[in-house]
């Protein structure tokens, strides 16, 4: 899986103009505060969606490299932590604590990606887990003509601006996208989140799921 790099053409719009979206938010209850924040960074980075659609491209994944490392009970406990179902509440336990954590700018912050982010990272996102496999090359360009002007201007200040920086890291991104390095260097840094997030999600189900780090090992080798 890779994210890929041409979103970042729309950051070409001004800073000036990405300030156009600084308005007051209207509050809501820390309960309604948690659950909206993890619906929409769930939206935009659709995990589950992605593995999902691994999972019913190879009965087998994510272990597809070792199928005999487990049995059927701990495929499924790991397939099902890893789907929709399973990546959404696993997420929401760090959402919770983060919007504990962040009152003063929760509110600005889901703001921020209601007002086109999440929607648009989403949208990004799945293009780039369909451009790593083997289905046709999906248009990105077509994402960037259908968005509008605030869209846009959200989904920059969500990858760009400091002052969202801790918001960056919850979705999981953190800063490795960066409107001034080259086309080339983002697609680079695309594949290697795309790793680190597909790798990270795997480990973290290993523990509930009750599955040995000997697992990842080649077959023939558990012992080495």
């Amino acid at each position: 899986m890779k994210i890929h790099p041409a979103f970042l053409a729309v950051a070409l719009l001004s800073p000036a103009q990405a300030s156009a979206l600084d308005v007051a938010a209207p509050a809501q209850p820390l309960a309604a505060k948690v659950e909206r924040m993890a619906d929409l960074v769930d939206k935009a980075m659709p995990m589950g969606v992605i593995f999902e659609a691994a999972m019913k491209s190879d009965p087998a994944w994510p272990m597809q490299a070792n199928p005999a490392a487990l049995d059927a009970t701990q495929l499924a406990c790991l397939r099902g932590e890893l789907g929709q179902e399973g990546t959404r509440r696993n997420k929401r336990a760090e959402v919770e604590a983060y919007v504990a954590g962040h009152a003063k700018q929760v509110d600005g912050e889901i703001e921020l990606m209601e007002a086109g982010a999440a929607d648009m990272m989403n949208r990004f996102m799945l293009a780039g887990a369909q451009g790593g496999s083997s289905q046709p090359q999906p248009d990105v360009n077509a994402i960037i003509s259908a968005s509008t002007p605030e869209q846009a201007l959200s989904f920059i200040r969500f990858i760009t601006a400091p002052e969202f920086a801790d918001l960056r890291k919850l979705a999981g991104i953190g800063d490795v996208f960066d409107p001034a390095n080259s086309a080339e260097q983002s697609e680079k840094d695309g594949e290697r989140l795309g790793v680190s997030l597909g790798s990270t999600a795997i480990l973290k189900a290993f523990g509930p799921c009750k599955i040995p780090m000997s697992a990842l090992l080649a077959p023939g080798h558990e012992d080495s």
